[in-house]
């Protein structure tokens, strides 16, 4: 039997034991950059009752890691975003990465990344944007580019498709641009399949 999933307290506690061992080796800005991104995933971890705060603050830990390699807030082109997930694809010497992506949340990946909800030109069309009226022709070929992505187990390329999406969502909870939800997660996962919900309650669990 496979050994239960740590929970974010547990990964906190172990990051912040390794981050204490090695900061004194450590250039300046990266080791803020490592001390900024562990304060927002231990106050993400001390989240138990509200999903959505905990999502923003596991956004904000993850803009914290990578913001000063891929331009700050924004979420930056998608060849940035494909070369950062490469790199840490590369230093995943245990392949933890790699065993979250194809193992323990494969299923929800795909049926993410399969959901118009969090395709962002659907969106478009949707608040009256020009341009945006071919949202089903492009999410057919961005769907081709997934299932080429999933076959050939690019890792990297599958995170970079899933962090797009993910992105569309921290949107909707940040800047309210979805219309017609009561702004939980549970809300916006409902609209997409049901089996979809599962993976964002057990991603936010403790």
């Amino acid at each position: 039997m496979a050994d239960a999933a740590p929970t974010l307290a547990d990964l906190h506690a172990r990051l912040k034991t390794r981050q204490r061992a090695e900061r004194a080796h450590t250039p300046q800005d990266l080791s803020l950059r490592v001390h900024r991104a562990l304060s927002w995933l231990g106050r993400a971890a001390r989240e138990a009752d509200d999903p959505d705060i905990r999502f923003i603050l596991l956004w904000v830990a993850f803009n914290a890691a990578y913001a000063a390699d891929l331009g700050g807030e924004r979420l930056s082109t998608r060849a940035e975003l494909l070369d950062y997930f490469e790199k840490l694809a590369k230093l995943d010497g245990q392949t933890r990465i790699h065993a979250v992506v194809w193992t323990r949340y494969s299923q929800e990946i795909r049926i993410l990344l399969d959901s118009r909800y969090v395709f962002q030109p659907f969106w478009a069309h949707i608040n009256g944007e020009p341009g945006h009226a071919d949202w089903e022709r492009r999410l057919k070929a961005e769907k081709q580019h997934i299932l080429e992505a999933l076959s050939r187990r690019q890792t990297a390329r599958v995170l970079r498709l899933l962090f797009e999406r993910l992105y569309v969502l921290r949107n909707q909870m940040v800047h309210a641009e979805q219309p017609g939800t009561d702004g939980s997660i549970a809300t916006r996962c409902a609209m997409a399949p049901q089996s979809s919900g599962p993976w964002f309650r057990s991603s936010s669990s403790s």
